[in-house]
């Protein structure tokens, strides 16, 4: 592949995921690591994305990138598609930056659990929601579709246990993954879950985060038994549903990144300071 095909994917690869960095790039492409960053170098200097410094409790500092205008104006000249319909489509208007910088945390903790899915098998293809009990769902080859919800530790508990009864009332991928921050929690989280009736798989934020894809972190309703993402994706039948969600009324081209930081500074903090919000 050229360099401006490489170019091209990881564009593309931007465009569904929004603030990924380096390392998560190559884990999904399948691309060496050098590649890539000599890649997102070039990308950078072109002022096709840019990025910020993001780590939380369980993620090293890492460089997330994001497209700017012209990397969305870029993309839809090579792609053959309109400006709007790439920004109804994907994640990568000036709407969904807000979103998706006030929710940093949760998306790196979803994107190394997709990266660990990719590594079981690729392609995969991740969707990202912005008002459904979902965080986001991933379609994996031979048509197995998993969900992911994560409970951050600010979360209010009556407003969980409500996403959960709502993500029991609609359509499902096969499998839903809930990663919790604490013990207390995960203990809740699955009374919840086996209430409403959801294939569900519940494991610690920190577990999930650092285990890789043979580790047996993920825990069964009933009971302690643990599971690894290896041992549920081979088993893991084809069917259920990646839920659709209407795109956005309004979309524009996102601004310059500072301006979003400015409206969500959240993202700024560092481990200990998050901690201490947390607290």
């Amino acid at each position: 592949m050229s360099a401006e095909s490489h170019e091209l994917e990881m564009l593309r690869l931007l465009s569904y995921m929004p603030f990924l960095d380096r390392l998560g790039m190559a884990r999904m492409s399948g691309r060496s690591r050098s590649l890539v960053y000599k890649t997102v170098v070039g990308m950078e200097r072109a002022g096709l994305v840019e990025s910020v410094l993001h780590a939380t409790q369980f993620t090293p500092p890492a460089r997330r990138f994001c497209l700017t205008a012209d990397g969305v104006n870029e993309l839809a000249r090579r792609d053959g598609v309109t400006v709007d319909r790439l920004l109804r489509s994907r994640p990568v208007s000036r709407q969904w930056r807000r979103i998706l910088l006030e929710r940093l945390d949760a998306l790196a903790v979803i994107y190394r659990l997709a990266a660990a899915v990719a590594g079981v098998g690729r392609p995969i293809h991740l969707r990202l929601y912005r008002a459904l009990p979902l965080d986001a769902a991933v379609a994996l080859p031979g048509g197995r579709t998993l969900g992911v919800v994560r409970y951050g530790t600010s979360a209010d508990a009556t407003a969980f246990a409500k996403r959960l009864w709502r993500l029991g009332q609609g359509q499902l991928p096969g499998v839903v993954l809930v990663i919790v921050p604490d013990p207390v929690r995960l203990r809740r989280a699955q009374r919840l879950v086996a209430r409403n009736g959801v294939n569900a798989l519940v494991a610690l934020e920190g577990e999930a985060v650092r285990a890789d894809s043979d580790a047996g972190v993920w825990r069964t309703l009933n009971g302690d038994a643990t599971l690894s993402l290896n041992y549920v994706l081979k088993r893991l039948r084809p069917g259920g549903r990646m839920p659709e969600e209407a795109p956005p009324s309004k979309t524009s081209l996102p601004g310059n990144l500072s301006e979003g930081l400015r409206r969500a500074p959240v993202a700024l903090l560092r481990p200990g300071e998050k901690r201490v919000l947390d607290l």
